[in-house]
């Protein structure tokens, strides 16, 4: 019996590989799944057989499996015991092994998203490094010496283009002239996935170029794979997620890894040596960003509130706003276009501008501004101060007690220096126990 068997590596095109031979016409008995993987753990002959949907001793046994290239995993040893009066060949997936890593990771987190955001995975972490980062090349010399050189070959996008070595093309009955379609691309990659939720306020949602309002209470997940958009979401189970999202990395910088480009990059270019390959040209290493999840299905976009565009945004910014005149005279503004993003939640740069509006005032609109801004935002430090500075100023210590009560760890990141000065100076506004109880407070 016939098998072709595509071992590694992981992000380096192997479902691109599988699925061109598959729709090749070359006779193949097709696996119930992809990635088969059976060798890692077993090694019947029997068992193995029984993972295609057919067995017909003409046809190919074609297996995807890039887990089999894993290091210190025993894979070639048990496939030559177990095929070892079979007629097999292997081709190994080869790329760029900055970009190969990356895109691995990007994978695991868009495709297993609920798994891996239940905790922090940093790209940069020893033991995500570690998994992302080992030598390629033993695997290659592993399955080479076990069954032939001429039996292992390679290809990459890069260092082979479209074309399979002639003996593989003549393995699957395949004409010289077959060559790879690069206009097909059965595997969408990896993205970081982008998360949105909050209990208490409204968020803007870029949708490719339109504007869209997320309710609170509503998570939303955006993922090149798929989305998900979920009213009533835990929100303890909402902010655990986000909180470990802020641990992925969305860009790659290889400059971090040091002297290791070197290491790794040596061992990707003696996967060649050991396949009869042309070295592959690798250009220098650059910055590799994430992918950006595609815009949000019509399904989800129907669910929530648009908008607007934001190219029409602003060119509105930039049109003179011309006024019309009412019924009695007065004017009045033109009519916004549906096109124009009108946002009915108040957002941050409306808190923001709220206060800045209120400075200089002294009066009861100031303190509003300010306590407004600080239950909205939580104990932005500028506004603990500038709110605390404005109670003492007026006297208030009723009020500025009752805030220091309700956030007893200000001190924590946030200097009292200044507003003991203004306590002092200020000091004939309060009672003897209020001022003992600020600059209590106050640590002083």
């Amino acid at each position: 019996m016939k098998f072709l068997i595509i071992p590694g590596y992981a992000k380096s095109g192997t479902t691109f590989l599988f699925e061109q031979l598959a729709a090749s016409g070359a006779p193949i008995n097709m696996p119930k799944r992809k990635e088969v993987d059976y060798f890692r753990s077993a090694n019947s002959l029997e068992g193995y057989l029984d993972q295609f949907e057919t067995q017909d001793p003409d046809k190919v046994f074609l297996d995807a499996s890039p887990l089999y290239a894993l290091p210190e995993s025993d894979v070639a040893a048990r496939m030559k015991k177990t095929l070892k009066r079979h007629d097999v060949k292997f081709v190994f997936c080869l790329r760029d092994p900055m970009s190969r890593a990356y895109s691995h990771y990007m994978h695991d987190i868009s495709t297993h998203f609920f798994l891996y955001a239940h905790g922090p995975y940093s790209f940069y972490s020893p033991a995500i490094l570690k998994k992302y980062f080992h030598p390629l090349s033993p695997a290659v010399r592993e399955f080479a010496a076990a069954f032939g050189k001429t039996n292992v070959s390679g290809f990459g996008f890069k260092s082979t283009g479209p074309l399979l070595r002639q003996d593989v093309l003549e393995f699957l009955s395949l004409p010289e002239d077959w060559k790879l379609d690069f206009n097909v691309n059965p595997a969408p990659g990896g993205s970081i996935p982008r998360l949105y939720f909050d209990t208490d306020r409204y968020l803007t949602i870029r949708s490719g170029k339109e504007l869209y309002a997320l309710p609170p209470h509503t998570f939303l997940l955006s993922n090149i794979r798929y989305q998900q958009y979920r009213p009533d979401f835990p929100a303890h189970i909402a902010k655990l997620l986000l909180k470990n999202s802020a641990s992925w990395d969305r860009q790659f910088d290889p400059e971090y890894l040091g002297p290791a480009v070197k290491l790794i990059r040596d061992d990707y270019l003696k996967c060649f040596d050991a396949l009869g390959m042309e070295r592959e040209d690798l250009k220098p290493p650059k910055v590799i960003n994430a992918n950006d999840p595609p815009a949000l299905s019509p399904e989800i976009r129907q669910k929530m509130e648009k908008l607007g565009t934001i190219s029409a945004t602003l060119v509105d910014n930039f049109r003179p706003n011309p006024k019309s005149k009412g019924l009695l005279g007065k004017s009045k503004p033109a009519a916004k276009s549906e096109l124009v993003a009108q946002d009915n939640h108040e957002s941050l740069p409306e808190i923001i501008d709220n206060v800045n509006n209120m400075q200089g005032k002294s009066n009861g609109k100031r303190a509003h501004a300010y306590h407004h801004a600080l239950k909205e935002l939580g104990p932005v430090p500028d506004y603990v101060r500038g709110y605390l500075r404005h109670l003492i100023q007026l006297g208030d210590g009723e009020n500025a007690l009752k805030y220091l009560h309700a956030n007893p760890n200000l001190s924590r990141y946030i200097s009292f220096k200044v507003m003991l000065e203004d306590l002092d100076k200020f000091r004939h506004k309060f009672t003897q126990p209020q001022l003992q109880e600020l600059r209590k407070f106050m640590g002083h």
